[in-house]
This record gives structure tokens, C-alpha cells and sequence, in this order.
């Protein structure tokens, strides 16, 4: 039987000479597999046909296998497979470096071309710091950090989470520093002033500065700046939670629960503050928002202070009218030679019989022997004091014992928040008077005429704050 003609076509018998049979050819060359290695080489590896490990990979597609191979005939009659370009091969791409798959040779000196001779100038590169423990850099320093910094001295520890301007550096010694950030206990007067020739600017970190002689400052050339608007909403809720805990005898309610002697219900004497009046003694930041939160106790709120012509809540009155029906009376003044021991005998026996006070601006407000004195006789129902004359109150004193009196150390504005924003704020305006500008909480414009020189202001600039020349009336604490 002849054999079938697609046979003769293929080769084998039949007339012609033989073609390669498919037994005849190499076997195809199975796709290539990539090793482990990093991700961002792979590309690299299956282009240049170079595995990674020899370990199992991810099979590669049909467009990134080697190049196409193709037959030629061999001696003995069968295929040998010689590398080709076949149609739609892709070109290798090059490696950086030198030609693909080659290794980099060493890099040319600077400034040198081909041959050796000379080429065009290479910059050199930026040498980068390294990094000493605590996380800073014993090289040059990073773009846009100042160079040389004002020397600061805190009166306090910086409070936690507080971060310091790029512009400040801190001192131990306030002989060194050219700002002090001070509290309000430690008296600044000439003698303190002599002692610093470096001082530049003083800073209360607070809104009352009784402590700080503004005076004696401008005499020395020291400029003298507060931070109001710091401690306003710690303050002002501090002297609300006096008003509820001696409203409600909070102090004796807790002592006879520690005991157990409880004791009838109908002891407890506590006072109901909805229709009740509270008296302010100054509406300045604090003040009005005091007479805020007691109106929204369903309070009726009378004002008293000489600086203010009306009031965004209550009642504008004298002195004598707010005495006589207030209720509740909250200090918020300053201390002034006119002020010291503004509540006194004849005051509290001006007062409604069972007021409450509350004082969270300055001890010296309050003449604490006839408070206690109207406390024994029960003219006065109760007293919240944050601060006290002196302070703070020794041992043993007849204040600290009572029930009906709660006394806590000056720390209204001690919230967590409030701390950081006291010094913030501090620092805040004493870099402004640094970096040659007027603060706008700057005690005494007259300084401004014989200050004493100020530093070459930092490389970056701290200031960038709006500033103004017409300092801010002084309120508490």
C-alpha cells in the first residue's frame, strides 16, 4: 500500500530528500522560572536570562522569555537550535551602570574624562550627619533649622508634651538666658534685675503679674509681657466646680461617707443654685465666662467692675447693690493697692446671711480673719478658695480645716491643656520681643525707648505673630 502523501510531504519515504522529522529537532526550551530575590530585580533577571537562587519562581509569560531560537540543519542531518532574532523580540533594556549583565566598574575620579584626561567638574555630594543617641546630628544641620538659638530659663518644669519652638534653647542658669518664663510666686524686683545683664524679656506665664515689679523692669531695660488668654477655661471652670462643691458640702458629705456615719438626710443642707444670684467682681476673660456657665444654671448673674461700660451676660451694678443681693460671689479682679482686702469685715456683713465666696484670683483680695470670723458665726455659708494670703497656707491653719471651706493650691489653671498653652503662649510673646518686634501683651510700652539690646534674631525666624503696641488689661490669676 503506498504511503499517504501528507507522509511524503513530512519526509521520510517518497521521492525528494528527507526533511527534518519533529523527532529530528531539539526539544523546545521550556519557559524560564525566576528564583527568590528581590522584588524590584525580577524585571532585570527575566530579561537578561539570568535566574535569581535556583530556586522555584514565577513562570514567565510568552513576551519575557528568551529570544525566538531557530533551526539549521547539523552534520548529522538533524537540527541544531542557534540563538536568533526572531519576530517581535523586545531589545534588552540597559542596564544602569554599564552594557546588560556586566558588572560596574570602578567610578572615574572627579573631575576626570575618558583616558584619564581631563572632564567635567563633578559636585561633590552632600555629606549627611550622623546620628548620636537622643536623636540628633553631630553634622551640619537640615535645611531650615536655625543655627544659633535664644537662650530661655523656665521658673517651672516644661509641662509633658510640650514641644519648643525651633528658635528656643534651654538653660539651667538664668544668668545665662536672655528670657525668663516665670510663675507667679517668686518676686522679680531691681535687685533681680541687676543680677541678670543678659535679660532681655520677661515672660508670666499667666495673666496676673503682681509679682513681677513692671516698673523696676523698664528701668533695666527688660521688657515685661503676660499670656491672658492662656489660662481662661481652666480658671473659669475651676472656680464653677468650688461654686457646686461648697453649693453642695461636698467636703463633708465625702468625710462622713468615709466613716460611715451618714447620718439622716435631713442633715445634709445643700443648695439648690437654679434662681439663684451670683455676684462677679470683674468680667474681664474670666469673669464673663464664669457668668456664662452660671446663667446656663439657670442663674441670675450682677456685674461689678469699673473698666466696663455693659456686659454680653447680666447685669452691670455697683458694688454696694451686688454685695447686698448676691447670693454666690466670685472674685475675679486684680491686685491693686485699691483691691487688697476689698472683702473685709464691713464687706462680708454687707453680704446676704448664708452667701457663698469664691476666690480664684489672688489671695490678697480676701482678709482671711474676718472670713473666718463670719464663717463661726454662720454669715457666711461657705468659701471656695484657690488662693490664699499667704501662700501657700502653713500647717495648722484654721482655713484648712473646716468643712464648709475648700482650698486648693493654686492650680485653677493646671489642667493639662492649660499648661501647655500657659508656656506656649509665654514663649510665644517673649520671641516676639526677641526677633525685634512689640508684643501684644507687653506690660509697659515705655520700654520700648530704652530697652537693652536684643540678640541677632535666629537664622529662622520665631516670630511671624501679629503684635501690637497697646498692652492688655491685667485680670487674674
Amino acid at each position: 500500500m503506498p504511503p499517504h502523501p501528507r507522509r511524503l510531504r513530512r519526509g521520510g519515504a517518497g521521492p525528494g530528500p528527507p526533511r527534518p522529522s519533529c523527532h529530528g529537532r531539539a526539544p523546545p526550551v521550556p519557559p524560564r522560572r525566576l528564583g527568590p530575590g528581590p522584588a524590584r530585580h525580577r524585571h532585570r533577571r527575566r530579561r537578561t536570562g539570568r535566574g535569581g537562587g535556583g530556586g522555584p519562581g514565577r513562570q514567565l509569560g510568552p513576551h519575557l522569555d528568551e529570544a525566538p531560537r531557530r533551526a539549521r540543519p547539523g552534520p548529522g542531518g538533524g537540527g541544531e537550535l542557534v540563538p536568533g532574532a526572531g519576530a517581535g523580540r523586545r531589545p534588552r533594556p540597559r542596564r544602569r551602570g554599564g552594557a546588560s549583565g556586566l558588572a560596574r566598574g570602578p567610578r572615574p575620579a572627579p573631575g576626570t574624562g575618558p583616558g584619564g584626561g581631563p572632564g567635567p567638574a563633578v559636585p561633590a555630594r552632600r555629606r549627611r550627619g550622623r546620628r548620636r543617641a537622643g536623636g540628633r546630628r553631630d553634622g551640619p544641620r537640615r535645611r531650615g533649622r536655625p543655627v544659633s538659638r535664644h537662650a530661655f530659663w523656665f521658673e517651672a518644669p516644661l509641662p509633658a508634651g510640650y514641644e519648643l519652638p525651633g528658635a528656643v534653647r534651654v538653660v539651667d542658669d538664668p544668668v545665662d538666658a536672655v528670657a525668663l518664663v516665670v510663675g507667679a510666686r517668686t518676686p522679680w524686683d531691681d535687685a533681680r534685675f541687676a543680677a541678670l545683664p543678659r535679660l532681655c524679656v520677661i515672660a508670666r506665664s499667666g495673666i496676673g503679674y503682681d509679682n513681677v515689679d513692671v516698673a523696676a523692669a523698664t528701668r533695666h531695660g527688660v521688657a515685661a509681657v503676660n499670656a491672658p488668654d492662656a489660662p481662661t477655661v481652666s480658671t473659669a471652670e475651676h472656680a464653677l466646680a468650688l461654686l457646686l462643691a461648697v453649693a453642695k458640702q461636698l467636703p463633708a458629705s465625702a468625710a462622713r461617707a468615709r466613716t460611715g456615719a451618714t447620718g439622716p438626710a435631713s442633715d445634709h443642707r445643700a443648695l439648690e443654685l437654679d434662681g439663684l444670684t451670683l455676684g462677679l467682681v470683674g468680667a474681664g476673660r474670666i469673669g464673663s465666662r464664669v457668668a456664662a456657665y452660671a446663667a446656663a444654671l439657670g442663674m441670675r448673674v450682677l456685674v461689678t467692675d469699673p473698666a466696663l461700660d455693659h456686659v454680653p451676660v447680666g447685669e452691670l451694678v455697683t458694688p454696694d447693690e451686688l454685695w447686698r443681693r448676691a447670693d454666690v460671689v466670685s472674685l475675679h479682679a486684680p491686685l491693686t493697692p485699691a483691691t487688697r482686702h476689698l472683702v473685709d469685715a464691713d464687706t462680708l456683713a454687707a453680704m446676704k446671711p448664708g452667701v457663698i465666696l469664691v476666690n480664684c484670683a489672688r489671695g490678697g483680695l480676701v482678709d482671711h480673719d474676718a472670713l473666718l470670723a463670719a464663717l463661726e458665726t454662720g454669715h457666711v455659708a461657705g468659701a471656695g478658695l484657690d488662693v490664699t494670703e499667704p501662700e501657700p497656707l502653713p500647717a495648722g491653719h484654721p482655713l484648712l480645716g473646716r468643712d464648709d471651706v475648700i482650698v486648693t493650691p493654686h492650680v485653677a489653671s493646671s489642667t493639662t491643656v492649660g499648661r501647655r498653652r500657659l508656656v506656649a503662649h509665654a514663649v510665644e510673646q517673649a520671641l516676639v520681643w526677641l526677633d525685634g518686634g512689640v508684643p501684644e501683651h507687653l506690660l509697659d510700652p515705655a520700654v520700648v525707648d530704652r530697652a537693652r539690646p536684643r540678640p541677632t534674631p535666629p537664622d529662622l525666624s520665631a516670630s511671624g505673630r501679629g503684635a501690637s503696641e497697646t498692652p492688655s488689661p491685667t485680670e487674674d490669676p
